[in-house]
């Protein structure tokens, strides 16, 4: 289950450590309240299905069955433990919107933004849903065992979290940082930033492509002192890192397109001073790591 959180957004935004261990608990306390809900429809079904077994009468599997007091039970401890999943389902998601999402702007005025705030206001119904059947209707079952408005109750809070949930698939393949909606005026104006530095008798050549935040691709050249193209024993491998937040190194996929050529695509979500390693074996006893700063804005 955690190992969702250990790709797409989460490796793109610091600090690491917060926003990883913030989707964890995300994950983890959504994964609970679901299968928790799924349970509770089960044994919402088992009651009302119960029937008292008379003398030398066969009983019921359990598993069929539940008897009605044993559900009430079982419905209110499900209760307050959902309190305290929805206060840290709530506290993490504030922290990941907040590092993804990073101003009052980007949430209204974005895609991913108002996703977001669609997200929050279906959860809002199912919290509202979950309130009226814990102090409503479930106090009712004291007096009644008429079972039917409740488990039409939580069948309706179950689908509303599918819901949510295909609205977190959505926004997991989105970029937070998209300003595609943006004004003409507010966007950035995309540029390449070329670089070159020297490695053992050669030059090499990085491009990066368009230059802004958001994806962008990378090309590399490697060159000897008159210009031809070099091959080294296996391709470069390129990291890129964001210091001032503790973000990366994290490696980029490498594709030779030609002699000495090379590219990759690297998503680059946060403004700031970037750094662009790259390692190059030219011989089995040479290896230089070239550092190249990229400034993004």
């Amino acid at each position: 289950m955690t190992a969702l959180a250990l790709v797409g957004h989460t490796r793109s935004f610091g600090p690491g450590g917060l926003v990883l261990a913030s989707h964890i608990l995300h994950v983890t306390t959504a994964a609970v309240w679901f299968g928790g809900l799924i349970g509770l429809g089960i044994v919402l079904s088992g009651a009302r299905q119960y029937r008292p077994a008379g003398p030398g009468a066969a009983t019921a599997p359990v598993a069929a069955q539940s008897r009605p007091d044993q559900a009430a039970a079982i419905v209110a401890g499900f209760s307050s433990t959902a309190a305290g999943l929805v206060a840290g389902l709530a506290a993490a998601g504030v922290i990941l919107g907040w590092r993804f999402v990073g101003s009052w702007s980007a949430l209204f005025g974005t895609a991913y933004g108002l996703t977001l705030l669609a997200k929050v206001g279906v959860t809002a119904i199912v919290l509202a849903v979950a309130w009226y059947n814990r102090h409503r209707l479930l106090p009712r079952l004291r007096y009644s065992r008429d079972w039917h408005e409740l488990r039409y109750a939580v069948r309706v809070e179950g689908l509303l979290i599918v819901v949510v949930l295909a609205l977190t698939g959505w926004l997991g393949n989105q970029d937070p940082r998209d300003t595609s909606d943006a004004e003409p005026g507010e966007r950035a104006t995309p540029t390449s930033v070329t670089f070159e530095e020297d490695v053992g008798d050669g030059a090499l050549q990085l491009r990066v492509e368009p230059g802004t935040v958001g994806l962008n691709s990378i090309e590399l050249t490697l060159t000897d002192a008159s210009g031809a193209p070099v091959e080294p024993l296996e391709s470069p491998r390129i990291q890129v890192s964001l210091p001032e937040v503790g973000l990366g190194p994290i490696a980029q996929g490498v594709i030779e397109t030609g002699p000495g050529a090379y590219d990759a695509t690297s998503d680059f979500p946060l403004e700031g001073e970037w750094i662009v390693e790259v390692s190059v074996r030219l011989s089995q006893f040479e290896e230089p790591v070239i550092e190249i700063p990229l400034e993004l804005r």
